[in-house]
């Protein structure tokens, strides 16, 4: 039975990285990437806090694989729902997890196929990989991760297509952690 889990495999060299970025542009269609700055950097007067948004395939022409190995985001899958868990005003580390563990729960439940990832920032994020997104335009895509986002209490920001995340296996942007996979364990 074939997965739909988002697991961008580890990579321990640029060219592991560029070849799974590679094989999730094939799986998953078209999204960019780019590089989250710690500290807005100054260029021409102005402070940046993003590197250049570059579509995957773009790369293929340019051949600017070396903003590859910077990439610290990309952007969320067209076929992609993102539960991003953020804390409630008062709300504790441990409350957080345990919200984020009932949200497993209902989707385990539910039959949905998901991974859960933790950077070590503010709050979880919960991936959803749902192929027949695709087949609606973004409006259509945007309403339905709404509904998804509001069931679970969830940052309405990752309704867009364009919105960007932490990337899998590197380090955030804030904490200089690895976004990495949480596992949960749940009743036969």
């Amino acid at each position: 039975m074939e997965t739909n889990k988002v697991v961008l495999k580890r990579w321990d060299n640029i060219q592991d990285k560029v070849a799974i970025i590679q094989e999730a542009r094939n799986k998953y269609g078209c999204f960019k990437v780019a590089q989250k700055f710690e500290k807005p950097i100054i260029y021409q007067g102005r402070e940046i806090e993003w590197s250049k948004h570059i579509d995957v395939l773009d790369l293929w022409s340019t051949e600017e694989w070396w903003r590859v190995e910077r990439a610290n985001n990309r952007q969320i899958f067209q076929s992609e729902i993102v539960l991003d868990v953020d804390p409630e005003e008062g709300e504790t580390i441990i409350q957080i997890s345990e919200r984020t563990k009932k949200i497993v729960d209902s989707l385990h439940a539910n039959g949905f196929d998901f991974t859960a990832y933790f950077s070590g920032s503010r709050g979880h994020h919960i991936h959803l990989i749902i192929p027949q997104l695709v087949l609606h335009n973004s409006a259509t895509r945007r309403r339905i991760r709404e509904r998804f986002l509001k069931k679970y209490n969830c940052d309405l920001q990752k309704a867009s297509d364009n919105t960007m995340i932490a990337m899998e296996h590197c380090p955030h942007w804030k904490t200089g952690n690895k976004k990495v996979v949480v596992k949960y364990e749940f009743a036969k």
